[in-house]
């Protein structure tokens, strides 16, 4: 077995919550831990790019949004650009 990711922890904590888990089982299962919550930025940030991008946000107010260059926005969305 490989190591276990921060986010495959949470997807678990998650699933079980959204299961319809008591605070009881889940105190049960998570009592005691230290649990990382992953930021957006560390885990979907491009996706975010990419969204907003095809919803029509220009490539400077993107950049400007996420705090990033205009080349790693530009770097971001050359696929969708070249279609």
């Amino acid at each position: 077995m490989g190591v276990v990711t921060n986010m495959e922890l949470f997807e678990e904590l998650f699933n079980m919550i959204q299961g319809g888990a008591s605070i009881i089982e889940v105190l049960e299962e998570w009592g005691g831990s230290s649990i990382y919550i992953p930021s957006i930025k560390s885990t979907f940030r491009n996706e975010l790019i990419l969204r907003d991008y095809k919803n029509g946000t220009p490539l400077r107010e993107l950049a400007k949004k996420y705090s990033l260059s205009l080349s790693q926005i530009y770097h971001l969305t050359k696929e969708e650009r070249s279609e």
